[in-house]
C-alpha cells in the first residue's frame, strides 16, 4: 500500500513538472519567441537575413545613410558617411552583430516585424529577393553635418529637437567610429580598448553632472512655488549647514533677483532657492522634467539620477546642478524643449516611418506628450530668464542676428577639467529648435566652449526654416 502511495506521489510530481513545462512553453511561444526571432543576435536570424535585402535608412532631407548590396550570396551593409551616424544608426555586421537603430528596428529593416502578404506574394512570383522596409529618420542630414563641423572632433554631444513634435533633428556623439564592416574588422580591438570609450553614445548614454544648465529646472520649481519674487544679497558665497557654496570664479553680484541671478548664473541665488524649496518640492519638479525617470526612445537612453537623500547640503548642491545629479545631454535638450513648448515635453523620437519599396507604409510615428513638465505661466517666466541670459548674461556667445535666442550656460565640476554645457531654443517667440551642447573636459565655461556651437546650429536651422 505504501509503495502505491509513493508511485502516486511521484506521478503527481511528474504531472506538475509537465504542466509547468507546458505553461512555460506556451508563454515562451507567445511572448518571447517573436522577439528572439527578430533579434539581430539570433544565429538563425543571421543566416535568414542573408536571403533578405535589408531596407535603406534615409534622413529627413532624403540623404541615403545606410543601404545593402549583394556580392553573390553575401550581403554587404554600406554606410556612406562612415562615422557621422555611428551612435544613431549603429552597425549591422556579420561578425559583431547589431547596434543602435540597426538593432532596435531590425524587424522592420529585415521585413520580419510586420506582415504584407500581397507584397510577399509579388516577390515570390517574380523571384525577387525578399526585402525589408526602408526607414525614414527625423534627422536632418545638413544639420547633423553642421553639428560635426562645429564640434570639430571635441569629445561631447549635440542634441537638437523640434520642441513641438519631439522629432530629433541632430544627434551627435564624439568620439565616433566608422561603422562599415571593413573598418570595424581592422579597428575593433583598438576601438574596444580605447580610453575615450568610443562605443559610448554620449548624447543618450553618457551620464554627467549638468552644472548650471540645471538651474533651468530649479528656476521652474521656484516659480511654481512662488519664490520668484525673492531678493538676494550675493556676496560671492552662501552657507548651508556649515558648507560653503561659492559662485564660479568667486564673483559677487550684489543685490539681485532671480532673473538677474539666472542671467549671471549665481550659485548663491540657486543654492538659496534650493534650500528654501527643500527635497520634496525640488525633486517633484525635476521628476516632471523627467530627470531620473525612464524615457523610451528609438535607441538606448540611460536614466539619470537626482537626490539620493534629503540632506540639506545635497539639495543645495543639486539646486546649482552638482551633487548627486546625473543627466544625459538628451535629458537637458528635453528640458529646453519643454520650456520652449509652454511647459509641455514631447516624447523624443528618431524614426518617422517605415515603408516598403512599393510605397506600403508599415510604421508611422505619432507624436505624443511625454510629460507636462510645468504650466504655461511658469514656462513663460523661465523663458524670459533664458532670453535675458543670452541677451546680457553668460550666454551672449549664442546670440544670432535677427533671431531671439533663449538659453542657459553651465560649467560642471569634474575629476579632470570642467565639462561645459549650453541649452537653448529659438526663435524664442515661436520655437522651432531646442539644442543641448556638451563638451567634456573643456577647461572653459559653457558660454565660451559651447556657445559658438549653439549659435551655429540655430543660425543654420533658422536660416533654412524661413
Amino acid at each position: 500500500m505504501s509503495s502505491n502511495k509513493k508511485i502516486i506521489h511521484v506521478l503527481m510530481i511528474l504531472m506538475a513538472l509537465f504542466l509547468s513545462l507546458m505553461v512555460y512553453m506556451t508563454y515562451f511561444q507567445l511572448f518571447k519567441a517573436p522577439k528572439l526571432a527578430e533579434s539581430g543576435q539570433n544565429p538563425r536570424t543571421a543566416l535568414k537575413e542573408q536571403s533578405i535585402k535589408r531596407g535603406d535608412i534615409v534622413s529627413a532631407d532624403g540623404e541615403k545613410l545606410a543601404y545593402s548590396e549583394f556580392d553573390g550570396d553575401r550581403q554587404i551593409r554600406n554606410y556612406p558617411y562612415g562615422s557621422l551616424y555611428s551612435h544613431v544608426i549603429g552597425y549591422s555586421s556579420q561578425t559583431y552583430g547589431k547596434s543602435m537603430l540597426e538593432n532596435s528596428y531590425n524587424g522592420y529593416i529585415m521585413g520580419t516585424g510586420f506582415s504584407n502578404q500581397i507584397f510577399n506574394l509579388k516577390q515570390y512570383i517574380s523571384g525577387e529577393k525578399k526585402e525589408g522596409a526602408n526607414l525614414t529618420l527625423t534627422i536632418d542630414h545638413k544639420l547633423q553635418k553642421k553639428a560635426a563641423e562645429l564640434m570639430n572632433g571635441k569629445n561631447g554631444a549635440v542634441v537638437a529637437i523640434n520642441p513641438k513634435t519631439g522629432a530629433t533633428l541632430a544627434l551627435l556623439s564624439n568620439p565616433s567610429y566608422d561603422t562599415n564592416e571593413k573598418s570595424l574588422k581592422e579597428n575593433w580591438a583598438k576601438l574596444a580598448e580605447s580610453e575615450d570609450s568610443v562605443f559610448l553614445a554620449r548624447a543618450t548614454s553618457g551620464l554627467y553632472a549638468p552644472g548650471s544648465v540645471f538651474k533651468t529646472v530649479t528656476a521652474a520649481s521656484a516659480v511654481e512655488n512662488r519664490l520668484d519674487d525673492m531678493k538676494f544679497e550675493d556676496n560671492g558665497s552662501v552657507y548651508v549647514d556649515s558648507h560653503e557654496f561659492k559662485n564660479y570664479g568667486g564673483k559677487k553680484h550684489g543685490n539681485i533677483d532671480i532673473y538677474q541671478g539666472f542671467a549671471v548664473s549665481s550659485n548663491v541665488v540657486f543654492v538659496t532657492l534650493a534650500d528654501k524649496l527643500g527635497y520634496s518640492k525640488l525633486s517633484a519638479t525635476a521628476k516632471n522634467f523627467m530627470i531620473g525617470e525612464k524615457i523610451n526612445y528609438d535607441v538606448p537612453l540611460q536614466t539619470g539620477q537626482i537626490l539620493k537623500d534629503n540632506k540639506k547640503t545635497n539639495v543645495a548642491a543639486v539646486g546649482m546642478g552638482q551633487g548627486d545629479l546625473l543627466v544625459t545631454p538628451m535629458n537637458m535638450a528635453l528640458v529646453a524643449s519643454a520650456i520652449a513648448n509652454d511647459g509641455q515635453m514631447m516624447a523624443p523620437y528618431l524614426v518617422e516611418s517605415a515603408d516598403l519599396s512599393n510605397g506600403y507604409n508599415v510604421y508611422a510615428h505619432k507624436s505624443e506628450v511625454l510629460s507636462q513638465a510645468t504650466d504655461k505661466e511658469t514656462a513663460e517666466k523661465v523663458k524670459k530668464m533664458m532670453e535675458k541670459c543670452v541677451e546680457s548674461g553668460t550666454g551672449t556667445s549664442a546670440s544670432v542676428s535677427g533671431v531671439k535666442v533663449a538659453g542657459k550656460t553651465g560649467t560642471a565640476e569634474n575629476t579632470g577639467d570642467d565639462h561645459a554645457w549650453f541649452i537653448a531654443f529659438a526663435p524664442a517667440d515661436d520655437p522651432q529648435i531646442a539644442v543641448c551642447v556638451m563638451m567634456e573636459n573643456a577647461a572653459k565655461t559653457g558660454g565660451q566652449a559651447c556657445g559658438p556651437v549653439v549659435r551655429g546650429l540655430i543660425s543654420e536651422w533658422c536660416k533654412r526654416s524661413k
